[in-house]
């Protein structure tokens, strides 16, 4: 979903399951075309709504991955997490 300057993606969309390093790597292929297929100043918010069960493997094969590829500053520049359970 686009918004103006944001790409939205809705975890609960595009991922069925939560507990594997292989569950993470899709969905951290997927937040990464998007980041490389939109423009350099554009957001991807990373939308959690109705998740309430994240693995750490997965949390780090996304998040960790993508940190390590992009650097800190990028990474928190081009991210942002949303309505993300306080559990996950």
């Amino acid at each position: 979903m686009f918004w103006g300057q944001v790409i939205v993606i809705k975890i609960k969309e595009n991922a069925q399951y939560l507990a594997s390093r292989e569950s993470g790597k899709i969905l951290k292929n997927k937040i990464g075309n998007l980041l490389r297929s939109c423009p350099s100043g554009q957001k991807v918010i990373v939308d959690f709504s109705d998740i309430y069960v994240l693995s750490s493997s997965v949390a780090d094969e996304v998040f960790g991955m993508l940190f390590k590829e992009l650097g800190p500053m990028r990474f928190m520049s081009r991210i942002e997490i949303a309505h993300a359970d306080h559990i996950v």
